[in-house]
């Protein structure tokens, strides 16, 4: 948003210091895309070996090890509460089983069968082979559940001083043929495998055979996953349990037998060691480890903990507090689990140490200041004495590096950066060493690997420096060449495991600091490729990573480039193009559009599909290197899902808009005397092709009339090949019905078979249904056949192929006849397969309206044969939902295909919340369905981004007049000599009281004059009690200026604490941003301390006040200041912002004789002069060229218009 100062040439401006401010009424430009964010896990995610996710009604669970096994749980898998402990006291054997352990469990696993929830979990001490097993069972996981109850089962296996194993860490999988089977062991000789009873959970008897499927000297935490033809077996190689200093990592391998062998990609029995790398410590993430998968059909999802490196934890005197992650898992072309962590982070020094992807700012040390340059525009200076900047130690964890600096040259051993601990342990780069080469060590403590030049790094001249590392070698970059390799550098950043890292300072206390300036620093989690590193450097500014669409609003792009070295190139060097992605086709709707740097693309009003857009700038370099940055909007009402329905009356078009067919080898239709026109495949090379992306379905549907013949013809087959498919067949070989599944050909396939074949020459209703964990098939709406066992879905073969009445395979064509088949992206449950179907025609999914709509809906319904049932068994119901509150609007309405209802003009039914139309039908036999859409105000009307102004010139009114405030105790307004009109607080019992709304704001920002006084005072204080708050104090126990934020303060609390005091009886200006992944606290412009890990949103506290000077605790003093221009925004502003806040000019004026003089310090001579005839006019340049005298710029304007606006905005 623009950061503007207006005046109006009537009137002298008093110092003007938040965006969008005037003096006699306010300009509001908040963008109209309501702002969405990754799917991060937020909240309470401190946990040690996490279980697997598992739900119970409406909440998802998690239990981890501690004192009587720690849980929390969530009702959307994104912000997770605290829940309580399974056990008060230890069960009484595992005290006496395990002598010295005291209730700490250790990592528990959780499965569901039985109507029941089977707990495992371990009992042990540290270093002891002396451990056991355990089972808890309960019906319900929910504790206000009247049968919520934890009851013990006792022991399930256990081991003492020379077993062949320790049992400890259970995980379970279940085979094909439905047993249960529990992996378990560590450091004893590794992990083992033993079956379990699938009648009460337990060994199947106490001799049953062990099988061992893995050593490593230090293994542990496996988790065994079952997928197509493969078991995947995944364990921990390293230690835990020492913050950053634990060398956890993951190791996979396979076996298509339960039992083993499992073999790593290399062919290596786990047995003996062997085991691929699947993850291991990069960026903040250290230490990763104790997998547990969950499904949720086409796709998976994996738990784990890991080493916060950026969070300091006191019970290891390290970095590295334990949290978990939920994140996907992907899969390669051969089956391979993936997962990629490939973060970055980028310092531009723009007006600090912030970093471009919000992840890990840094702080300037010392005095270190951000300079203009006429090539980089803004570049961090280092004196070469004493000055630095401080990142946090989770960008020590990455493998490449890479600067731009001018060096001033100087004496040896100064640091570019150096990342590590203390002398033994670090990585760093320095321009000179004592050789005078530019230098690379990395030495995780005693261990030393070099790679360096033949000479020092350039002085005097703006030189780009890179370092890459992938555990094989080092090679060292100098202006985009390879100037230096050592093959033998094995090592990589995460083996020093970095807690104190630094630009310009050396581990060494001797060594002198850094003299000169950055135009960037960047860092990588992945080992960049020599392409890579020369490569120019696309950035988009907007539209914003996580910002959505909505149909008739523009998508407004800007952005620019650079190349390798931070050179800008010019909008002749970028080419814009955006893509509409839907159902797996990609769509170019604008450009490819060359040589410029902006511009905006219309979206229809008619577009209300489930599609993204997909923005990308192209950047081309002078010598024909290009790279490429994209931006994925998603719609702002994504739908829960697609179906598809092909009547194949008279074509093979889907009626819903989603995969149209195409008929091939002369296949037609005919009239059928029971179901009219159908789709005819006479068995010679006749059948229809549908789009690959309908291979994502979950459930198919359909009315089949077989003729009979061979086995293997194909009702539908769909994949790839005859590895990969999914299909139908009518007879399979043993004479059945079958459907079947399969990433690995036959030795793979997941079948369910009928007790006979389709009948013949009659009309039957087929259907199967997958939900990630079993598969079912119908016939005439009856349960036939069921695979519990079967965890694929046709989504997992990324399909290219889908026919109707061919196959894969050189088996037969169909012969006989086809109608309305249905896919659907869900699996439907049993009652919904005999259902009546019910579509609704108008409006469609995620329409907008605005204030006075007339919203006209029309729908149909057809039975379980595809007769239309009549307008009497149709129900209509519209809803206005906002917030937890639903309110009927119309209806219940029967007896019509249709209607209308009419949005009002004005009020919260107009702007907020959302309508909800729903219809059901009923068929002649009873059976109900329903289906409903919903529609959403336009952008413009609903407000969704907002912010708040409070410049007390009329009490506690917001300048908008939208989040006005009280005043209670006796506060008011004060005229202060230098800020006019401020709130004036003295510490008695005053405060203000603004709506809870702002509490859930992501700035914060004010003017503070500060009197001094007791500590915890508050600037502000959002919550609702003692235990869920986000505050701002000028002085807490330490003396310091600290802000806090706990959604469950028992559990949780993040702070920013500073290490300077709030200066006292000056005006200050102070802000807080909060995005969600770190917390920044300003003071005058610059950021003074930063948390890199607060993971929650104020709007995760739920506040229900909002206190100016007051805090949720009684016994805390109140605020002894004055404030003056609060400011409080939905979004986190970015430091360039802060400090353009901080550095807003008065902007000054003269009038007289028919003309306006307007003057503004020279320091925003980069600031342009706009002017309007009003404030909802356009804003103009204004052209006339202004005098510097060196102190103040100015500029005198002829009055045309005595109501004319003026501003300054910063570019």
């Amino acid at each position: 948003m623009p950061k503007e100062v207006f005046s109006t040439h009537n009137l002298m401006s008093p110092r003007l210091f938040l965006p969008m401010i005037v003096l006699v009424s306010f300009f509001f430009n908040a963008a109209a895309a309501v702002p969405t964010r990754a799917i991060s896990p937020r909240g309470y995610l401190s946990a040690h070996d996490p279980s697997t996710m598992i739900q119970c009604k409406d909440r998802y669970y998690i239990f981890s090890t501690g004192q009587g096994i720690l849980s929390r749980s969530s009702s959307d898998q994104v912000f997770w509460s605290s829940g309580p402990a399974i056990f008060t006291n230890p069960p009484a054997w595992t005290t006496a089983a395990v002598p010295g352990f005291a209730g700490i469990f250790w990592a528990p696993d959780i499965l569901f069968f039985n109507n029941k929830y089977y707990l495992y979990y371990a009992v042990s001490t540290f270093g002891s082979q002396v451990s056991a097993i355990g089972l808890a069972t309960n019906t319900t996981l929910d504790p206000i559940d009247p049968a919520y109850q934890w009851i013990d089962q006792g022991p399930v296996i256990q081991s003492t001083n020379g077993s062949a194993y320790n049992t400890i860490d259970p995980s379970f999988t279940w085979d094909n043929a439905g047993n249960l089977w529990m992996a378990f062991g560590s450091y004893w000789n590794g992990i083992y495998l033993v079956q379990l009873s699938t009648t009460n959970g337990m060994r199947v008897a106490t001799n049953s055979p062990t099988y061992h499927l893995a050593y490593n000297g230090s293994i542990e935490a496996s988790c065994i996953y079952r997928r197509g033809g493969y078991y995947y077996l995944f364990v921990n190689w390293g230690s835990c349990c020492s913050g950053v200093n634990s060398t956890y990592n993951i190791r996979v391998g396979r076996s298509t037998n339960i039992t083993g062998p499992y073999l790593d990609r290399n062919g290596v029995d786990m047995v003996n060691g062997g085991g691929t790398l699947f993850m291991q410590g990069n960026g903040k993430y250290d230490g990763p480890g104790h997998v547990g998968i969950i499904s949720d059909g086409p796709n998976q999802w994996f738990t784990y903990h890991y080493y916060d490196a950026n969070a300091w934890a006191p019970q290891y005197g390290a970095y590295g507090n334990a949290d978990f992650d939920f994140v996907r898992l992907a899969w390669t072309a051969d089956d391979w689990p993936t997962f990629t962590n490939d973060w970055s982070a980028t310092y531009r020094f723009q007006a600090d140490a912030a970093d471009d992807q919000g992840q890990y700012s840094g702080l300037l040390q010392n005095g270190a200041t951000i300079q203009k340059d006429s090539v980089h525009d803004h570049v961090l200076n280092l004196n070469g004495t004493n000055q630095y900047v401080w990142l946090p130690p989770g960008v020590g964890n990455a493998k490449t590096f890479v600067a731009v600096v001018k060096w001033r040259g100087g004496g040896a051993w100064q640091r570019i950066f150096d990342f590590g601990v203390d002398t033994s342990k670090t990585i760093m780069l320095t321009p000179a060493s004592g050789d005078n080469v530019l230098r690379c060590d990395l030495n995780p403590g005693g261990n030393l690997q070099t790679v360096q030049w033949n000479q020092p790094l350039p002085s005097n001249v703006w030189t780009h420096v890179a370092l890459t590392l992938d555990g094989t070698k080092g090679v060292l970059y100098v202006n985009g060449a390879a100037v230096a390799t050592n093959n033998g550098m094995n090592l990589l950043p995460v083996n020093v495991a970095s807690q104190t890292n630094h630009l310009g300072r050396s581990k060494f206390t001797a060594d002198p600091y850094f003299n000169g300036q950055y135009a960037s620093f960047r860092v990588y989690g992945r080992a960049l490729s020599a392409q890579e590193i020369a490569a120019p450097l696309p950035l988009i500014s907007e539209p914003h990573a996580g910002d959505v669409w909505w149909p008739g609003e523009s998508i407004n792009f800007n952005g620019e480039a650079t190349d390798f070295a931070d050179v800008p190139l010019s909008s002749s060097n970028l080419s814009w193009q955006i893509s509409y992605v839907q159902d797996s086709v990609t769509n170019l709707v604008f450009g490819p559009a060359s040589g410029i740097s902006s511009g905006i693309y219309l979206i229809p009003t008619s577009a209300t599909g489930n599609g993204n857009y997909v923005i990308t700038l192209t950047a081309t370099d002078n010598f024909g290197r290009q790279s490429s940055k994209s931006i994925t909007l998603s719609p702002a009402n994504r739908d829960a899902g697609w179906s598809s329905y092909f009547p194949l009356r008279n074509n093979a078009a889907d009626a819903l808009g989603h995969f149209n067919g195409t008929l091939n080898g002369a296949a037609s239709f005919v009239n059928d005397s029971e179901r009219g026109q159908v789709l005819n495949l006479s068995g010679a090379n006749q059948f229809a092709t549908l789009a690959g992306g309908a291979g994502a379905f979950q459930t198919f549907m359909g009315w089949i009339k077989w003729n009979g013949g061979a086995a293997w013809q194909k009702i539908f087959d769909c994949g790839n090949d005859t590895s990969r498919y999914t299909s139908l067949t009518p007879s399979a070989a043993n004479g059945k019905l079958r459907f079947n599944i399969s990433l690995n050909s036959i030795p793979g396939e997941q079948i369910a078979d009928a007790s006979a074949a389709l009948p013949v020459g009659v009309w039957t209703h087929v259907a199967v249904v997958l939900n990630g964990t079993s598969v079912m098939l119908y016939t005439n709406g009856a349960l036939v056949a069921s695979n519990l066992y079967a965890n694929l879905v046709p989504a997992n073969l990324n399909a290219t192929n889908f026919y109707l009445g061919k196959s894969q395979w050189p088996d037969p064509y169909f012969n006989g006849r086809l109608s309305s088949i249905r896919l659907f992206s869900r699996p439907l449950a049993s009652w919904e397969i005999a259902a009546p179907q019910v579509s609704i025609a108008q409006p469609a999914q995620g329409s907008m309206y605005q204030p006075g709509d007339t919203i006209s809906f029309s729908g149909t319904a057809n039975d379980f044969y595809d007769t239309s049932i009549s307008p009497t068994g149709l129900v209509w119901t519209v809803s206005f939902i906002n917030g937890s509150t639903t309110n009927t609007v119309l209806g219940p309405l029967s007896g019509s295909s249709g209607g209308s209802f009419n949005i009002p003009t004005s009020g919260a039914g107009a702007t907020n919340g959302y309508y909800r139309i729903a219809l059901s039908g009923t068929d002649s036999s009873g059976l109900l369905a329903s289906n409903s859409v919903s529609i959403f105000p336009l952008p413009n009307a609903s407000g969704t981004e907002w912010n708040a102004f409070y410049p007390f010139d009329s009490g506690a009114r917001d300048a908008g007049n939208r989040y006005n405030g009280s005043l209670f105790g006796g506060a008011g307004v004060t005229t202060d000599p230098t800020e006019g009109s401020v709130l004036n607080l003295t510490g008695g019992n005053q405060y203000m009281n603004l709506p809870a709304t702002v509490g859930i704001a992501r700035t914060f920002s004010a003017w503070v004059k500060w009197r001094g006084g007791n500590a915890w005072q508050r600037i502000f204080d959002f919550g609702r009690d003692t235990q869920h708050w986000f505050f701002l104090t000028p002085k807490d126990s330490s003396g310091m200026i600290q802000c806090g934020i706990s959604p469950e303060a028992s559990t949780y609390v993040q702070v920013i604490e500073s290490q300077i005091p709030f200066p006292l009886n000056q005006w200050c200006h102070v802000t807080v941003t909060m995005d969600g992944r770190q917390g920044i606290l300003f003071l005058n412009g610059n950021a003074i301390a930063v948390n890199n890990s607060v993971n929650v949103w104020p709007s995760d506290v739920v506040p229900v006040r909002a206190f100016i000077g007051r805090s949720e605790y009684s016994g805390d003093p109140y605020l002894n200041a004055q404030l003056d221009s609060v400011y409080l925004d939905s979004e986190p502003l970015s430091s360039l912002q802060v400090m353009q806040n901080f550095l807003q000019p008065t902007l000054r004026m003269a009038s007289g004789s028919g003309q306006i003089g307007l003057s503004w310090p020279a320091w925003a001579g980069s600031m342009q002069l706009y002017t309007a005839p009003s404030l909802s006019g356009a804003w103009t340049v204004v052209t006339n060229t202004p005098l510097n005298s060196g102190t103040n710029f100015s500029v005198t304007l002829s009055l045309a218009d005595t109501n004319s606006y003026f501003r300054l905005q910063w570019p």
